[in-house]
């Protein structure tokens, strides 16, 4: 079930440009002194992948170690398996890959690599989809999604928050109609949550949905919204994952799925461009381009470790053919299995070797596997363009 929660409001959500950008000052820049460095929470001596409130979000490591591939890919052999879902949302909890969301009734599974095992909960998320969940003060918020049919998808217009100690599924504040989207960008930093980009109102510009390249800025403890509307990503961009290197904002992969009246080409305008803000800087701080991804794609998962930024699948009309994504609900292409890491301190890009199983709308994550080696995991997700066909394998890329 679903409890309401209450929260006392600020008035942020009507703030004037300037006003909103001074409350994004206010929340992120005095991260630069309070955000824990790697060397205060890892195991000395040791890779690891924070997974403590904040510092889990800021994908914190111990330096120069960002290689979490060897020499191929494999399907493992879990205890349990993961429920079957598209369009679902993936989080580090605990040390597990935690698979969240999706089309239908999802219950929320996650993913103990150490001991190659599935862990179901009993919360579950009714029709919630297209989210990036982000954990904050021990719990999963969704702050930014679609809920409806495809291609009748509308916004959320609630926060749900997963506590997993309860295992309940709260709802929180509300959100103001003009900063409601979908498949957007979420990260938390310094006690806030910052969306970038996304679409309102789902994929199909001919049903009425939009591209949102904002940057809005959520505080959960006073339920204020703000756009900084000095701040705004350079590109449309929908169907991503963003992620944190320190304080850098990254943002690669997606696409733009309204741009086009033709609702034959919601997966046709892919966004090869990366960009990066570093939201240390605060005011200074600017949206920069960076290198192109290789291979632009969407529906994309983003791992961030090391000093590079891992992107894993995806789905385009640019891909192969197959007959076995001929079934209801697909489109005729098969799903990307191209992996791609990018260097943030040398701005390069280079083609790692490919996942066993070609997915999109998956889980990725940064894991210990049975000999305490961090690997990249990967799991679920939908093995040809569109909603079919849905697997539920998982694999370890060695």
């Amino acid at each position: 079930s679903v409890h309401r929660m209450r929260f006392s409001r600020l008035p942020t959500s009507g703030m004037h440009s300037s006003t909103a950008l001074a409350f994004l000052l206010a929340v992120l820049v005095v991260a630069g002194a309070s955000a824990p460095e790697a060397s205060e929470i890892c195991e000395e001596g040791g890779e690891c992948l924070v997974e403590a409130d904040e510092a889990a979000q800021l994908q914190l490591h111990a330096k120069g170690k960002d290689d979490l591939l060897a020499a191929t890919s494999k399907l493992v052999k879990t205890q349990g398996m993961p429920h079957a879902r598209e369009a679902a949302g993936s989080v580090i909890y605990n040390g597990m890959l935690c698979l969240v969301g999706g089309r239908g009734t999802q219950p929320i599974d996650c993913f103990q690599a150490n001991e190659s095992k599935w862990i179901r909960y009993k919360a579950q998320t009714n029709d919630i989809h297209h989210v990036q969940p982000v954990l904050h003060n021990g719990m999963v918020w969704i702050v930014a999604g679609w809920t409806g049919i495809y291609p009748n998808d509308t916004d959320i217009t609630d926060v749900l928050i997963w506590d997993p100690v309860r295992d309940k599924i709260t709802t929180g504040c509300s959100i103001p109609r003009k900063f409601r989207t979908g498949a957007a960008g979420v990260v938390s930093y310094n006690g806030s949550f910052v969306i970038a980009a996304g679409a309102s109102g789902g994929h199909e510009r001919s049903h009425g949905a939009f591209s949102t390249p904002n940057m809005t800025v959520f505080d959960p403890a006073s339920c204020g919204w703000s756009e900084i509307e000095s701040k705004k990503p350079k590109f449309h961009r929908d169907h991503f994952q963003a992620v944190l290197v320190g304080s850098k904002m990254v943002l690669a992969g997606g696409r733009d799925s309204p741009h086009d009246m033709d609702p034959k080409k919601v997966i046709s305008y892919q966004t090869k461009q990366t960009e990066i803000f570093d939201l240390r800087l605060g005011g200074n701080a600017v949206w920069v381009r960076v290198a192109d991804i290789p291979v632009p794609r969407g529906g994309t998962t983003s791992v961030a470790f090391g000093s590079s930024v891992y992107v894993l699948g995806g789905e385009s009309d640019q891909n192969e053919r197959l007959n076995k994504c001929k079934a209801v609900g697909s489109m005729p292409w098969i799903a990307h299995s191209e992996v791609h890491k990018y260097n943030v301190d040398t701005d390069t890009w280079t083609q790692e070797r490919d996942m066993a199983v070609g997915r999109h709308s998956h889980g990725s994550a940064a894991l210990p596997n049975q000999n305490g080696t961090m690997r990249l995991w990967s799991a679920g997700g939908v093995e040809c363009s569109g909603g079919a066909l849905m697997t539920t394998s998982t694999e370890m890329l060695r």
